[in-house]
């Protein structure tokens, strides 16, 4: 998968396997992965401050592929 990726996790998580997410991860040469102490499962029902973390994460991530040519939708980037 060569798609810009953002995975998050859960610090707290108590339903899916970090470590499992983490192995991932580690495979996908275009993730980032973000881990959110203090959050449980579904980071986009926690607090204000967690879910800004995230977000904060996301648009980032947005705007490095809009520079680099690499949105949805955009041709992926040439190769040398």
């Amino acid at each position: 998968i060569n798609t810009p990726l953002l995975i998050a996790a859960a610090g707290s998580e108590e339903i899916v396997d970090n470590g499992a997410i983490r192995h991932a991860a580690r495979y996908l040469p275009r993730a980032r992965l973000v881990e959110l102490e203090g959050a449980r499962h579904e980071i986009l029902m926690e607090s204000d401050g967690i879910r800004d973390i995230f977000f904060n994460h996301f648009f980032t991530l947005i705007d490095q592929c809009k520079m680099n040519g690499s949105a949805p939708g955009a041709p992926a980037p040439r190769q040398p």
